[in-house]
């Protein structure tokens, strides 16, 4: 249209491309198109919302299940575990378990302000939490429920890199670790392959019996020397940056010795303070990554297993019996008779070469020494921090050593164990906090009624020491004077005029004496019921475990605990006396910070997670 309002011609060139055919297909195109994108969307999005209502929905079911089913279980009507609620049904639980498992099982394990038992799915994988006194106690007598032995070969696999013709030798023995091999059970796995007899018979009689006296007296000779070689004097305190770096050279060099022979550390000169670096590879080698994501800690564990093999290949070439000392069990190449057994018995193994076996020796030794040694470092530093408490120790140590003029040289660790109620609770109380290892176990025959809940035949059960050992339900705090979180030394000490004292809360101690006796009970008695000794009106204490099967168990639960439990307790007991009775130390930062190391929670005991400065000087003996 021009200015005067008439219309100006349109080219037809125009007009023809408008409605030429190909224009016209290409403009229906673009239409279709963007319909089918706006369908396809709006069916996403429709699809989506549904997945997330059924997700809401399955995880409102599971809320309510398992409120419904914590509710009834009881003794007398025993439940399955319910599920803890998962939004998302396969994954589950896996990532908080795996990344913040301390977290995790703190939430899950613990129902209306007590501990309970649950299900978790990790990564479409059941597994049955049992938590609680009455549950663990039940399961520690019940014969149908055994360590989980597969868990065994995940564990000397990926944390200590046990090869695939291993991991087959112990896939292929169902026979489990008792003499006998278990009812329906391979009849004809030949004796030569029952590694599980061979490794826990092993241990019973290498770490147990006459072998435990002499390996214990090894390792107090050894200790001792290794102090009395330190540039200690009385006149001068000596300082120094890491009371755990002292105690992992000191003890843990001792342990190995004690029990591997001198040849050992000899041959591999650097493989202690090697074991200590990978130490802290273990947590993150438990999560099964490869060695693209972590190269350092698989080559950290590759050059310790090289130095076992180095070691097999000496003691091989200059052992023979004669080298076998005057109590039948050390010598100075295999260093006890315990390794003698497993060089014998594990060579015998079909397919279980020098490579397998140092993976399985890695895993012995780790095991050895990453409980005692952190163990006495936390003792110590407890003793040291409060002087009170430190001079009760010194006169327990004096009373025991008596006045026969021998000085720390005439300290028996068995009677220390027996006989000293002060160490004796300082070393339950350092496990009670800073013990926070996990057990797996499985019921072998047939379901397995635990107190309130039922461990389905064939199942993975898995129960954490660090919880149970923080149960409010159990433990006595003195009205909350002495926070499960914070050491209490007297935590395991009776007295028999105080009855708010021992390990036991009030309302658990009265439900134990009225269970045993059908009538309440005063101190005393209690103090005699768990003691076994005459128990006078005085003031002395008795240390006591009674009524702490469920609750406190630092070694394992089952019926098949550590059998180098004793061996543990005396190395600790006896470092801590002479630490005590032959030096003063002081910690320079004050008490140590009781922070938990979250990513390592379930790997044994905690080591420090800082630095513990202190100085150090002889004082006379008693």
């Amino acid at each position: 249209m021009d200015t005067a309002g008439s219309f100006h011609e349109i080219p037809a060139s125009h007009v023809a491309r408008f409605i030429h055919p190909h224009a016209i297909t290409g403009h229906l195109h673009d239409i279709g198109s963007r319909a089918v994108k706006l369908w396809i969307s709006d069916r996403v999005l429709v699809i989506c919302w549904a997945v997330v209502l059924a997700l809401c929905i399955n995880y409102a079911v599971e809320v309510a299940k398992f409120h419904r089913i914590q509710r009834i279980a009881s003794k007398e009507q025993p439940q399955i575990p319910p599920k803890y609620p998962s939004l998302i049904p396969w994954l589950g639980h896996g990532l908080p378990f795996a990344f913040d498992n301390f977290r995790f099982m703190d939430r899950a394990a613990s129902y209306k302000r007590k501990l309970t038992s649950c299900a978790v799915k990790l990564f479409g994988v059941d597994l049955y939490i049992l938590q609680g006194s009455d549950t663990v106690t039940q399961m520690r007598h019940d014969s149908a429920v055994v360590h989980a032995v597969h868990v065994y070969t995940y564990t000397m696999k990926y944390f200590f890199g046990l090869p695939d013709a291993g991991v087959a030798a112990y896939l292929r023995d169902n026979t489990g670790p008792e003499r006998k091999p278990r009812p329906g059970s391979d009849p004809n796995l030949p004796a030569c392959n029952r590694i599980y007899n061979i490794t826990y018979q092993g241990f019973l009689k290498g770490l147990t019996g006459p072998a435990l006296t002499t390996t214990t007296q090894r390792y107090t000779r050894l200790v001792t020397a290794k102090l009395d070689k330190k540039p200690f004097s009385q006149d001068q305190w000596s300082t120094h940056e890491d009371l755990g770096a002292f105690f992992q050279e000191v003890v843990s060099e001792s342990i190995l010795e004690a029990i591997f022979g001198p040849a050992f550390l000899q041959q591999n000169p650097t493989f202690n303070e090697d074991l200590w670096v990978f130490d802290r590879d273990i947590p993150w080698l438990a999560r099964c990554l490869p060695s693209c994501i972590l190269p350092g800690a698989h080559r950290r564990r590759a050059r310790l297993a090289a130095q076992v093999k180095r070691w097999y290949d000496h003691a091989r070439q200059h052992f023979s019996e004669s080298c076998i000392g005057p109590d039948g069990d050390a010598d100075p190449f295999w260093g006890s008779e315990l390794m003698r057994y497993r060089e014998e018995k594990l060579s015998a193994v079909d397919d279980f070469d020098d490579d397998c076996k140092a993976a399985a020796d890695l895993g012995f030794i780790w095991a050895t020494v990453s409980n005692a040694t952190p163990s006495v470092t936390w003792c110590t530093s407890h003793l040291f921090e409060d002087a009170s408490l430190r001079d009760r120790a010194r006169r327990d140590v004096a009373r025991i050593c008596g006045n026969g003029g021998g000085g720390t040289t005439t300290l028996d660790p068995k009677m220390l164990c027996h006989s000293s109620p002060v160490l004796n609770s300082v070393f339950a109380e350092t496990l009670r906090l800073h013990s926070t290892m996990y057990s797996m176990l499985t019921a072998r025959d047939g379901d397995a009624k635990l107190g309130r809940w039922t461990l389905p035949h064939g199942q993975l059960g898995l129960v954490n020491t660090g919880l149970s050992h923080m149960d409010e339900q159990v433990w006595n705090t003195r009205g909350g004077r002495h926070p499960l979180a914070s050491f209490w030394a007297d935590r395991f000490l009776i007295y028999p005029n105080d009855p708010t004292s021992g390990p036991l809360n009030q309302e658990t101690r009265a439900a134990i004496m009225m269970s045993s006796s059908g009538e309440s009970s005063s101190s005393q008695e209690y103090a005699r019921s768990t003691s076994g000794e005459a128990v006078t009106d005085g003031e002395e204490p008795i240390f006591s475990l009674e009524g702490l099967e469920g609750s406190w168990i630092p070694y394992g639960a089952g019926r098949h605990s550590c059998p180098g439990r004793v061996l543990s307790k005396q190395i600790i007991i006896f470092t801590c006396a002479l630490m005590v009775s032959r030096f003063d130390i002081e910690l320079l930062e004050g008490p140590v910070p009781l922070d938990k190391d979250t990513w390592s929670f379930g790997f044994n005991v905690a080591v420090p997670n800082r630095k513990i400065p202190f100085r150090i000087r002889k004082r006379e003996c008693i």
